[in-house]
């Protein structure tokens, strides 16, 4: 609509016309307010329209306006099935009636499976429910769980924790290298090593497990090498000192050199050099260098891994650091079943099974801390390792999965609902029974000493032969004490029934998806 005319800013004419205004509004909004605005009073309106607004930023002026002025009657989302041939656009109905809501309320909300069964599996909201940041429709069921987990627990970003993006660069082709091209440029200059930094892809992360693709990143900050130095602006002195000290690695981005000037016109050559990352981390670039939980932004299932070898993130991963809380605890709650619809109710259901992780979702996440860590650590080491090569991850599926699916989400249910459990007489009292029978079999591995050996087999090439032994035999080791530990848990009805009973309770199967 805007390109119609050329000079002629249609928002700003909107903007004097229309309450409420945002100008990063999607012209869909003003035929909604337009439509609402010539209705009669208590008639009705209704559009088939872009769902985007539900949860997009642009779309938060307009949601609390919906919900605070007029009755929701009904909405149909249809996040991830085609409607329209030919169209990509995800879309939903609503119906609104123009009048102030009352108190209680109630929406109906479907997200059907297809388009010809719009209001099967449907059912009510609270319109008083709808948060403002995004419109989740959540069930009653769910509503009493997000209360509950909300009171015992404590949102992450509340904790001691840091959560960060990954590098953007803009350009990925000139940045982002493989392994014959770092050799090459080591081989023509030594110095460009100090440059090169292993790096990981969102999509290179898994669920307890990372695959490296043996690409990495040149790190090259703006006003580089001169980036201590105060410089403001992109700076002719800071181009003309790299390409005197890292001459390599400035004619292998001077081939990119027209493409990289091109990435972010208001920015590049003017806030920094065409040859520096769009966005370097500045001020927490150190922390890729430490112990941290990486994931990527949109997942099927949670898959959180702890990366301890100094590899850097690219822009569609996550990284979580932090100094006083065990990463491995947060890694187990963090692959929960429980962490999952958590992060459905906080954030973004992409409707075609996929969920969104980004890090104003995640950092409201409730996290109960237990008083004893160390046994969700040791889980933690086992589904590390046993997650680590894609033959283990075949090869010992049902245990991964017992481990994973049977006793640590079992064992987050016990740790956030254990008062829920006794108030409904599953329990006698609000104790950590299932923890209780576990940690008798638990025995610690040496997960930590193996994946040091592991990644740097893989980062560096090749071990010493006093390595490699020393690899192998840790690889036996802990692969014997976990095949042990399995095997006792297996056998003990007191562990069995006990999980059992967890996965009776209704919020358990509202949240396993039984209801």
């Amino acid at each position: 609509i805007n390109h119609i005319v050329e000079g002629i800013d249609y928002k700003e004419i909107l903007s004097r016309i229309y309450e409420p205004f945002d100008n990063t509004f999607d012209f869909s909004m003003f035929f909604i307010l337009r439509s609402i605005w010539v209705s009669r009073d208590k008639g009705y309106h209704s559009f088939i329209i872009t769902n985007k607004w539900l949860r997009a930023r642009y779309g938060k002026k307009i949601r609390k306006f919906l919900k605070e002025n007029l009755t929701i009657k009904k909405v149909i989302d249809f996040n991830g099935i085609r409607v329209f041939v030919g169209a990509t656009v995800d879309t939903l109905v609503y119906v609104i009636q123009k009048k102030k809501p009352e108190r209680d309320n109630l929406i109906f909300y479907n997200h059907p499976l297809s388009w010809d069964s719009i209001e099967q599996g449907g059912y009510k909201v609270k319109q008083s429910s709808l948060s403002d940041d995004v419109w989740n429709f959540v069930n009653e069921e769910m509503e009493e769980i997000k209360k509950w987990i909300e009171k015992v627990g404590k949102p992450l970003k509340d904790l001691d924790v840091e959560i960060y993006r990954g590098i953007t660069t803009g350009f990925n082709e000139a940045f982002v290298i493989d392994n014959e091209t770092r050799k090459r440029l080591i081989e023509e200059d030594p110095k460009s090593a100090e440059l090169i930094k292993p790096l990981l892809r969102g999509r290179d992360i898994g669920r307890y497990y990372a695959e490296w693709d043996k690409l990495y990143l040149l790190y090259i900050p703006w006003h580089f090498p001169l980036h201590n130095n105060k410089i403001t602006g992109a700076s002719k002195k800071a181009e003309e000192e790299f390409k005197k000290q890292y001459p390599v690695v400035y004619n292998h981005l001077s081939k990119f050199k027209d493409k990289l000037m091109s990435r972010n016109k208001e920015e590049t050559g003017i806030r920094y050099e065409w040859y520096a990352l769009q966005r370097f981390a500045s001020d927490y670039y150190p922390e890729f260098e430490k112990p941290k939980i990486v994931w990527q932004e949109i997942v099927r299932k949670p898959s959180f891994y702890l990366e301890q070898n100094k590899v850097y993130g690219e822009a569609t991963s996550f990284i979580m650091i932090s100094e006083k809380i065990d990463l491995k605890l947060l890694l187990i709650i963090l692959n929960s079943q429980l962490s999952w619809s958590a992060i459905l109710l906080y954030g973004t259901n992409l409707g075609d099974g996929t969920a969104r992780y980004k890090k104003a979702y995640i950092e409201k996440i409730p996290i109960r801390l237990p008083k004893n860590p160390k046994y969700y650590e040791n889980l933690a080491d086992y589904l590390l390792f046993l997650n680590a090569t894609e033959e283990r991850r075949q090869k010992l599926k049902e245990m991964i999965e017992f481990f994973d699916r049977q006793i640590a989400d079992s064992l987050v249910y016990e740790l956030y609902f254990k008062e829920k459990f006794a108030k409904d007489g599953l329990y006698p009292e609000p104790k950590e029974y299932l923890l209780e029978a576990v940690s008798k079999h638990l025995k610690p591995i040496n997960y930590d000493r193996w994946a040091e050996l592991y990644w740097k087999k893989q980062l560096k090439g090749e071990l010493t032969n006093e390595e490699e032994e020393e690899l192998y035999t840790l690889e036996k080791g802990n692969l014997e004490t976990i095949q042990e530990v399995y095997k006792s848990i297996k056998q003990d009805i007191e562990i069995k029934e006990l999980i059992e009973k967890i996965k009776s309770h209704e919020w358990v199967r509202v949240i396993e998806g039984g209801n």
